[in-house]
């Protein structure tokens, strides 16, 4: 399967109330993505994982993910995740 697929998975698994099971998906993903330097895949992935942490209220642990992604840069390809940038601040903004 590959990391498309993957995030496909484990958006499927959290609507289905399967969270354990999309959490462990979601690592997977960071992890293969920062492997690969796939750069868009990484932020989709750690924003997706920062709001399920949220949503599970561990904010501490959903901090540290959402503060990776406004710590990334890569400038060409930024306004591709405008939506994920937008949504990492905002949840930022909840917790602090």
């Amino acid at each position: 399967m590959n990391i498309d697929q993957k995030f496909n998975k484990a958006l499927l698994l959290l609507d289905k109330g399967n969270n354990k099971e999309a959490e462990i998906l979601l690592r997977e993903i960071i992890d293969e993505a920062e492997k690969k330097a796939d750069y868009i895949n990484l932020i989709r992935g750690l924003v997706c994982l920062g709001d399920f942490l949220f949503g599970e209220d561990k904010f501490i642990e959903a901090k540290i993910y959402l503060k990776k992604v406004l710590n990334s840069s890569n400038n060409d390809l930024n306004d591709l995740l405008d939506f994920e940038f937008n949504r990492a601040t905002e949840l930022l903004n909840l917790i602090d």
